[in-house]
């Protein structure tokens, strides 16, 4: 976007509220303070992206988005869905795959579980959080929307457990 659309970038450094998964019944629906889609961090960028939540928290807020934000997040899903095709790949059984969740946008293609499995399981999907000193420090306004995620995310497994 900085080639292609660099003066819809000040929104997305601004940014806006998250919203939540109405699935996690999240305490915080919404972000306490606006959490920006990018961050500099020195010669890197940090990103929180996901149309969905920033929508549900504009709903929430009984309000629509700022226009410079919504034609700026537009701009942003042309561009990942164009970068997106530069880096598809197929999971088979026994891959696993690392990425750093602030720094790259990312998405998955639909799938149906056991397909092309013999024996057709399902697929088995687990959370693992890594902490590495080699990352730089994550922006306090986004280390917070993760520890909320990572709350909401904690919670509906333990109320999973129980119920």
């Amino acid at each position: 976007m900085q080639q292609t659309a660099p003066n819809l970038l000040e929104p997305l450094y601004e940014g806006y509220w998250f919203g939540s998964n109405p699935a996690l019944d999240s305490d915080h629906p919404v972000s306490v303070a606006k959490a920006p889609v990018f961050v500099r961090c020195g010669r890197q960028v940090q990103c929180c992206f996901n149309r969905y939540f920033l929508g549900a928290a504009a709903q929430a807020r009984a309000e629509a988005l700022p226009p410079d934000l919504a034609t700026a997040i537009n701009a942003l899903q042309r561009t990942a869905a164009m970068l997106a095709g530069r880096a598809l790949f197929k999971l088979e059984r026994g891959d696993v795959l690392f990425w750093h969740n602030w720094s790259w946008l990312h998405g998955r293609t639909a799938f149906a579980d056991g397909e092309g499995d013999a024996d057709g399981a399902g697929r088995l999907l687990l959370r693992l959080w890594l902490h590495s000193d080699l990352i730089k420090p994550l922006d306090p306004r986004l280390a917070e929307r993760g520890k909320a995620i990572d709350r909401d995310h904690k919670r509906a497994m333990l109320e999973g457990m129980q119920g």
